[in-house]
């Protein structure tokens, strides 16, 4: 069969047929933000970049420029260049998943880290829920970044199984010590890096080798990478570790609140409840 095209077509006649009708919404509006959604879901896109329509991740970028910080929430065009005033919503998120009672995060940061960075999971709506505030937000960065550059020293340093331990328990850890500066972390004052690092230096030691000592006990038979992505093993060792740290073995109340725990919940919530809230606070930061 030959087909044959038209060499002209007169657009000035086309016409379009719709099934439904047009609907003209806000870019910025629920709806449009739910259209964008589904359209981008038809498409391979990362799940941290429908953050760019939560109003929330404005108002932290807002409130850090006024503190001399660029949160970049939204994708730019990458570079090489180091400066500490910026705060990307990859690192946003893990730090202030550091701040958070429940003990999953470290499992979830080691395991499925994409949870947190999609705006549909209750992980992201805990992490960047109203009450944030742009002090908050900051400060638990610095807090995560020292932890997580000592960690990474400490791991170049060791071999063996050490080495492992450091570099795969780098969440735990700085879980662990950003309970002792909430404080500071709420404050309304940033956090001062050299400040920090003075203050932090001997108990991030002491807390370090804590942690190595319970986790080589605890993996006889597993590695700790497969340590930190199971939530069976990682909660009991985050237990043992704050209770020591925090200078709570002879607490009479730990037994109480161990049995508190009820059946249906993902954590023993009355537990860690109480061990964050007797976490020793290190004062004198900002």
């Amino acid at each position: 069969m030959e087909l044959h095209h038209p060499t002209h077509l007169n657009t000035q006649n086309a016409n379009l047929f719709l099934r439904s009708p047009l609907i003209k919404a806000q870019s910025d509006g629920d709806f449009g933000k739910a259209v964008t959604r589904a359209r981008n879901h038809q498409n391979q896109v990362s799940l941290s970049n429908f953050a760019a329509l939560d109003d929330e991740q404005e108002r932290l970028r807002r409130e850090a420029s006024y503190l001399g910080f660029h949160y970049r929430y939204k994708a730019e065009v990458p570079d090489t260049q180091v400066d500490r005033a910026r705060i990307g919503l990859d690192e946003a998120a893990q730090a202030l998943a550091m701040l958070q009672v429940d003990p999953r995060y470290v499992v979830w940061l080691k395991k499925e880290p994409a949870q947190l960075l999609d705006t549909q999971s209750d992980q992201y709506k805990a992490l960047f829920s109203a009450s944030v505030t742009s002090f908050q937000l900051i400060n638990a960065v610095v807090v995560n970044r020292y932890v997580q550059r000592r960690m990474q020293e400490e791991a170049r340093t060791a071999t063996g199984a050490e080495r492992l331990i450091y570099k795969h328990g780098n969440y735990a850890v700085a879980w662990v010590i950003a309970k002792r500066l909430k404080s500071a972390i709420n404050s309304s004052a940033v956090i001062d890096g050299a400040t920090l690092e003075i203050k932090l230096s001997a108990i991030f030691d002491q807390l370090r080798l804590t942690h190595l000592n319970h986790t080589t006990a605890a993996t006889n038979l597993r590695g700790p990478l497969a340590l930190f992505r199971n939530q069976t093993h990682t909660v009991p060792l985050l237990e043992k570790v704050m209770i020591e740290n925090y200078d709570l073995s002879t607490d009479l109340a730990i037994p109480s609140k161990r049995s508190q725990h009820k059946a249906g919940q993902l954590y023993p919530e009355a537990l860690f409840n109480y061990l964050v809230s007797k976490a020793p606070q290190i004062v004198d930061i900002p």
